[in-house]
């Protein structure tokens, strides 16, 4: 049968010699990948959160890749992830040597898809990480914040941001619109950990973090008093908003309730996208 199956393949009247052959050619032709180095690009600056995630990806993405390649990291920041995003579709080589870690790229394509010069639908898609987001700010932002609902009552928040369109700086905005929070806006910041050392500095006093880096550098600040944590957005099935799973794993997040919005009374952990 398996002769049989092959000859179909290569076509009839081959010789038993000729198959057997051309099997043990492909028994012996290696993986793709084998002895191959694979490029992981961030799109965002080495200590945030999107560089924290590509690197725990990149440790064990390897394993299960069929030929086992060598990983590397490669940070290309710039532009809230622009700069990465565009160098995957004009620049990097189109041999299977690269692939993106990307935060972002498809809010930046959607707002403002005349910034990329390569159409994004053209990126071969390999899988989706859902996520949240985390926001907190310092505990002696004016007139002092010992709990949640505190924040409603602040009288000069300054919060950070990497860029105007960058959807980290979308989603400050809209919580605090919709919070009725007046508040002062500092953007521009190359990575979320330059924009966590001006929160330390007291230059801006209010940010957020993706669960991986809240755990490891916001959530010791916390411990000591010196920020609050103050709300998470929501996961999202398409139907209805839940307890996202990386949020879940922080016990403390789950009590977290802001009362007292100008736009009405809203539990955080059910506000965002």
């Amino acid at each position: 049968m398996r002769s049989k199956s092959i000859q179909t393949a290569i076509g009839v009247f081959c010789s038993i010699f000729i198959l057997d052959t051309l099997v043990l050619q492909a028994s012996a032709q290696e993986p793709f990948y084998a002895g191959k180095r694979l490029t992981v690009l961030v799109n965002y600056a080495a200590g945030g959160p999107t560089d924290i995630e590509g690197r725990l990806f990149a440790r064990h993405i390897g394993k299960y890749i069929d030929g086992q390649p060598a990983i590397v990291v490669q940070n290309r920041d710039g532009a809230s992830g622009l700069v990465g995003t565009n160098y995957i579709g004009e620049v990097a080589p189109r041999d299977g040597s690269v692939v993106g870690y990307l935060t972002g790229a498809a809010w930046q394509f959607v707002g403002a898809p005349e910034t990329h010069k390569v159409d994004l639908k053209s990126y071969e898609f390999v899988a989706f990480q859902p996520g949240t987001t985390i926001y907190y700010a310092r505990s002696d932002t004016p007139p002092g914040l010992k709990q949640p609902n505190d924040f409603m009552k602040v009288t000069q928040l300054v919060v950070g941001g990497l860029g105007v369109e960058s959807p980290k700086d979308l989603l400050h905005r809209l919580a605090l619109d919709l919070l009725g929070v007046r508040f002062k806006y500092v953007t521009g910041y190359s990575s979320s950990q330059t924009a966590r050392l001006a929160l330390l500095r007291n230059e801006i006093n209010m940010y957020s973090e993706s669960p991986p880096t809240y755990k490891t550098a916001v959530a010791p600040l916390v411990q000591k008093g010196e920020v609050l944590a103050l709300w998470y957005d929501p996961s999202y099935d398409g139907k209805t908003l839940g307890v996202p799973k990386q949020v879940a794993e922080i016990p403390s997040l789950l009590s977290t309730n802001i009362t007292g919005s100008r736009r009405g009374r809203c539990r955080p952990e059910f506000f965002g996208t």
